[in-house]
């Protein structure tokens, strides 16, 4: 088979396009990343997941339902 390198289409003006995100505050804390991830429960969304979240810049949750099961 032949593949020939795919190539993007252009877009009239889209260098010129920047995306703003708006910024989540909580408190005075602003978060480098406006994401939040959701508290699973039931032993998913403990520290190990919040932290990562937290250190790639969004805000980690950990779950309370269910945590005295562990």
């Amino acid at each position: 088979m032949n593949f020939k390198k795919l190539s993007r289409p252009r877009i009239p003006g889209l260098k010129k396009f920047k995306a703003r995100m708006p910024q989540l505050k909580i408190g005075d804390s602003v978060a480098r990343v406006p994401i939040v991830q959701g508290g699973m429960g039931v032993g998913i969304s403990l520290a190990g997941l919040a932290s990562s979240v937290a250190n790639e810049g969004g805000i980690g949750v950990i779950a309370a339902n269910a945590i005295g099961m562990l």
